[in-house]
């Protein structure tokens, strides 16, 4: 899986995904956010594009829950946006979106996160 940074201003981030969403380890050495986000505060807003990810698995899932609750903690929020449909069946049957905030498309994540496009 390869994270891009797509945008970033002070108070948001704006990251592409693409690839499979399977990590060797969830550990933070693993994390494909490394460097992207502080080990701090973070942005008020992390939104991740995922229309470029084909599939996803157990790891997957954890880094994602385990970057939301990392933002959360943070005092951000982390909006998943743009899922292909096998991504979002796996999100939908593991009812993820009881515990992350996920969104049709970007405009949509933005809505969700009250931010104006």
């Amino acid at each position: 899986m390869k994270v891009s940074v797509v945008s970033r201003d002070e108070r948001s981030v704006q990251l592409a995904c693409e690839g499979d969403l399977v990590l060797p380890m969830a550990t933070p050495r693993a994390d494909p956010l490394a460097g992207v986000l502080p080990d701090g505060p973070c942005p008020a807003l992390v939104l991740i594009d995922l229309s470029k990810v084909g599939y996803v698995n157990s790891t997957g899932i954890s880094w994602l829950v385990l970057t939301h609750r990392r933002v959360e903690q943070g005092g951000g929020r982390l909006v998943l946006h743009s899922a292909q449909p096998f991504v979002r069946g796996v999100f939908d049957l593991m009812k993820l979106g009881t515990v992350l905030h996920l969104a049709a498309d970007e405009s949509a994540a933005r809505s969700l996160a009250g931010t104006r496009v």
